[in-house]
């Protein structure tokens, strides 16, 4: 009876370490795994494009030409350089974390599919594509589960969704309308003008005992130096959008 008792435990046995090893051997590269692997191969100078496409399928066009970055959809506008360059250095950097994934199921959980994303990049040099992959859910703070479009394995980046948002207002160059302090001598409004001095700015035509606020000319000359652009415009679209505004 004894004997048989240790058989059946032995088997038993057996059998829990077999189940424990299929587990192990099938969950290898599913969470068990830290490569700290670089996540994509490319060289920074090497970069000329950058597309940038959400999952609304906005899509950002960002081309690097002799004068530097600029939004070659968008009539050609200035791209913010630094912010582009930045980006482009740190996803070079990128180390991969977790395996997440290996299966197509997977990959569509974590949305870093075709049909199924949270961003798109795709990275060229000239005509050949340097980087190409998908940017899903986030499974911690400044973390994303990303897939390159040439792999199974849906990994862990530490990297943030919005340093990937698509649209013109997050890439168009911060100076675009900015004219530099040298450059301006004299501002006109509607009502009354503002010129520059020694001293600073001061304000044309000033009626007798009236005494303006220095610091509120030179704000204002700041802000009209400094103007933040959110958007372009097709011409005959600004027209008719002027057109809608009311005039005083």
């Amino acid at each position: 009876m004894m004997r048989k008792m240790i058989m059946v435990a032995s088997v038993l046995l057996a059998i829990q370490l077999g189940l424990i090893l299929v587990v192990n051997l099938s969950n290898r590269n599913v969470g068990a795994v830290i490569p700290n692997g670089p996540f994509l191969s490319f060289s920074v100078d090497a970069v000329t494009s950058m597309v940038l496409t959400d999952d609304k399928g906005e899509k950002t066009v960002l081309q690097k030409v002799d004068k530097g970055w600029i939004l070659p959809e968008r009539y050609s506008a200035p791209a913010n350089q630094e912010k582009i360059v930045a980006l482009l250095q740190k996803l070079a950097n990128l180390k991969q974390g977790v395996v997440a994934a290996t299966t197509e199921q997977g990959a569509e959980r974590f949305e870093v599919v075709e049909k199924g994303f949270e961003h798109h990049v795709v990275l060229k040099g000239g005509a050949q594509v340097l980087a190409d992959f998908y940017v899903g859910t986030s499974p911690a703070f400044r973390q994303v589960h990303a897939r390159r479009k040439d792999a199974k394995q849906v990994v862990t980046l530490e990297l943030s969704g919005y340093e990937l948002e698509s649209g013109i207002e997050k890439w168009l160059s911060p100076d675009l309308a900015s004219v530099p302090t040298e450059e301006l001598n004299r501002v006109e409004f509607k009502d009354f003008a503002l010129k520059k001095e020694e001293k600073g700015w001061r304000l044309e035509d000033v009626g007798q005992g009236e005494k303006p606020l220095q610091e509120k000319l030179d704000d204002l000359a700041t802000r009209v130096r400094t103007f933040t652009v959110e958007d372009l415009l097709e011409p005959t679209a600004f027209r008719r959008a002027m057109l809608k505004i009311p005039m005083c």
